[in-house]
């Protein structure tokens, strides 16, 4: 298993959870926040993230907050 710098989760449901956290704490902040989450192909694990996915991927996961 590679090393990966990132926060990671140990599964979708996990990752769900935490940014739907981090989404109601910054509900009104203006800053850069965790908006969607992705499957890590390096750890395995779940990672957030603060970048807006796109076409297959906002589909697939469909997880996206905001």
């Amino acid at each position: 298993m590679a090393n990966c710098t990132k926060i990671k989760y140990p599964n979708r449901w996990v990752a769900t959870h935490a940014l739907q956290a981090i989404a109601l704490k910054n509900a009104h902040c203006e800053s850069k926040y965790p908006v969607a989450i992705h499957p890590c192909e390096l750890c395995h694990a779940w990672h957030l993230t603060s970048q807006k996915q796109h076409g297959k991927k906002s589909r697939k996961w469909n997880v996206l907050v905001r």
